[in-house]
């Protein structure tokens, strides 16, 4: 049976600020940005499926505080014992 790892990749938009950030089995990247654009979140989405993340689901909505949230959802295969390890994500 194959195994997955998996990763989220969250933009947040609130009053004061617009952030991007990655969490992935081997830890997490935080990054603010004046302004997330589609652009920029393609190619982040791009940058992970370069390491064999794919794509598998989104989410979005406003939270209780007003924030602005778009969650995607990533897997790919988990490294075998002897396939070596994966890179860090973003």
């Amino acid at each position: 049976m194959e195994k997955w790892q998996h990763a989220v990749l969250e933009t947040l938009h609130t009053q004061h600020s617009k952030q991007l950030s990655t969490i992935t089995p081997l830890g997490g990247a935080f990054l603010d940005f004046e302004d997330i654009s589609p652009k920029r979140v393609v190619q982040a989405l791009n940058e992970l499926g370069e390491e064999g993340w794919q794509l598998i689901s989104t989410d979005s909505g406003t939270r209780d505080d007003g924030t602005r949230y778009t969650t995607y959802y990533l897997k790919r295969p988990a490294p075998t014992e002897t396939g070596g390890g994966w890179g860090t994500g973003l």
